[in-house]
């Protein structure tokens, strides 16, 4: 079954750069993460366990939906004869378009910053105390955690972090600004120094890489002179800042006492195996989430306020339940402990079964498509952040569904508190 699905992939990898010609159409991502991932799986690496059958066939399930909802939008595109570069341009006249409202971004983002290095303050006094980063983050983890459980952190500064991330790059290339850069690294300091995680460095590598990308492709072609110094510029901080946060998560995976390759290897691969074993706890129980585990970074602010009147629902807390089972450590190899990452097709399962897994891609097909012909169509701060957020998912989705965390939902209502519509005198981008 790896091997069908591998081919899958590779079919659809060459068939969107056909259509798309470039790298970062969500196709060419999802797909290409995916035949890394059975692929890698296939190899059985450092003594990695075999997956039960029926992972690989809802992986398939899975891929096979998320094609028919992403082609549910961009086929009604074709037959609307839409042109994308022909409505890109025409946007660009007549369309309202959108910028960053650096008052608000600053505000909000010094908040953020005090809020974030407040609660690390505990962390990096242990490692001034000579404590290391692999007792920090497994055997002081629930010291740490304990700071980390406010109000201020989880509704606020984290979400926020996120829209900076974003922000900081697109501002960077978009209008030749570096004013955002420096306070969003202190701030993804300030994160990483919390309990030594590293995944917000991957999403700031994940957006410094597409972002160039991206904008290579759109406006690249168009650069003449004194442009194509300033975009030299660009790709030299660009390139200084990739190596930066390559060197950050190695630094960190080593003072983890760990090997780099085998890390790299056991956070892409060994979902496979992982989700093998929770699959089979959840047979146990057998009991459906109908949507709340998938989204539960949108539901988790409602159901906590109803929980504070007295109103308990039956379905967030199964919700919880799984999320907090797939967080215990499970044995993926024999000398190897796994936890948390069971892919975006596990909550899917857990929704509706294989039901919920094709309803499930099907709409995250749909959601990636949307956000990419927006992009495409429109090449503004709004359509850029959104789609660099949906690409963030789709690298992630090894790992888990993104909207499931409640940083990565809220993100989505914060972003529109620093991005405001730009006034029609004002110079295009």
């Amino acid at each position: 079954m790896s091997t069908i699905i591998i081919l899958l992939c590779i079919t659809v990898i060459l068939f969107s750069w056909t259509r798309e010609k470039n790298i970062y159409n969500p196709l060419m991502l999802f797909f290409g993460l995916w035949a890394i991932v059975v692929f890698g799986d296939s190899l059985h690496l450092f003594g990695l366990y075999k997956a039960d059958n029926i992972i690989y066939f809802i992986f398939f399930i899975g891929l096979l939906s998320y094609l028919f909802g992403y082609y549910i939008i961009m086929l009604k595109q074709n037959t609307n004869h839409i042109n994308v570069k022909n409505e890109r341009s025409n946007d660009h006249k007549d369309n309202e378009k959108f910028i960053i409202n650096e008052k608000s971004f600053f505000v909000l983002g010094f908040l953020t910053l005090f809020i974030i290095w407040k609660t690390a303050l505990p962390t990096v006094l242990l490692l001034l105390s000579g404590v290391s980063f692999y007792d920090v983050r497994y055997v002081l983890l629930g010291t740490t955690m304990e700071t980390q459980n406010n109000f201020l952190l989880s509704y606020f500064a984290l979400p926020f972090s996120h829209v900076m991330l974003h922000l900081s790059l697109i501002n960077f290339f978009l209008y030749k600004k570096k004013n955002f850069l420096l306070l969003t690294i202190l701030v993804l300091l300030g994160v990483v120094l919390t309990n030594g995680a590293r995944l917000y460095l991957l999403y700031y590598l994940i957006d410094a890489v597409v972002i160039k990308v991206i904008f290579n492709d759109i406006f690249g072609k168009k650069m003449e002179g004194i442009s194509r110094k300033l975009n030299r510029r660009r790709n030299i901080y660009i390139s200084v800042l990739t190596a930066v946060l390559l060197l950050g998560m190695a630094y960190i995976t080593l003072l983890r006492k760990s090997d780099i390759f085998k890390t790299i290897y056991k956070y892409v691969v060994g979902t496979v195996p992982h989700m093998s074993q929770r699959y089979e706890e959840f047979e146990i129980v057998n009991k459906y989430t109908y949507g709340v585990t998938s989204y539960q970074g949108f539901f988790r602010p409602i159901f906590s306020l109803l929980d504070k009147i007295g109103v308990n629902s039956e379905l967030f807390s199964l919700s919880e339940y799984f999320s907090n089972q797939w967080q215990s450590a499970a044995f993926i190899a024999p000398d190897t402990i796994y936890n948390f990452c069971v892919s975006l097709f596990m909550y899917f399962y857990v929704d509706l079964g294989i039901v919920g897994v094709i309803i499930g891609s099907i709409t995250y097909g749909i959601i990636c498509a949307l956000a990419y012909r927006s992009m495409k169509k429109n090449t503004n701060v709004k359509s850029l952040a959104l789609y660099l957020m949906i690409v963030q998912s789709i690298l992630m989705s090894m790992i888990r569904y993104q909207f499931t965390d409640l940083s990565f939902a809220l993100a989505f209502f914060y972003l529109f508190f620093v991005i405001k519509k730009r006034n029609n005198r004002m110079k295009s981008i």
